[in-house]
């Protein structure tokens, strides 16, 4: 599984056209080209299937998925989007709970994130 996502972590309220922005034609070519996965001939039409799509399975072994990850108060999902929501504050929460079954410090230290190294700092307390 391959996944194209985009990630708002502001404020303010995320915008329908922002999303389609960034989940449009050309820049879905783009992150596919940049995956590297596959062919030239085959991104055009990857890219057309997955426009109007939230997933778009390659073969038997590939498919990619359109993902926003944003705050739950600036974005509200619709059944009918056209890419899948996941809320920053669920991906916190997952990535809380790993770390609880299974703390190895040595492993997550390498993430630069502000908010990764929050979480290991306080799972080290």
């Amino acid at each position: 599984m391959c996944v194209i996502a985009e990630a708002k972590g502001g404020k303010s309220h995320i915008s329908m056209s922002e999303i389609n922005k960034k989940f449009d034609l050309e820049s879905l070519k783009y992150n596919l080209r940049r995956l590297g996965l596959f062919e030239g001939s085959d991104i055009d039409s990857i890219a057309q299937n997955l426009e109007d799509s939230k997933w778009c399975t390659i073969s038997s072994f590939a498919a990619v998925q359109k993902i926003l990850f944003a705050h739950v108060k600036q974005f509200v999902p619709k059944p009918d989007d056209k890419f899948s929501f996941i809320s920053i504050e669920a991906a916190r929460s997952f990535i809380e709970e790993r770390m609880k079954l299974d703390f190895k410090i040595r492993d997550w230290e390498k993430f630069d994130s502000n908010m990764i190294q929050n979480i290991i700092l306080q799972n080290l307390q």
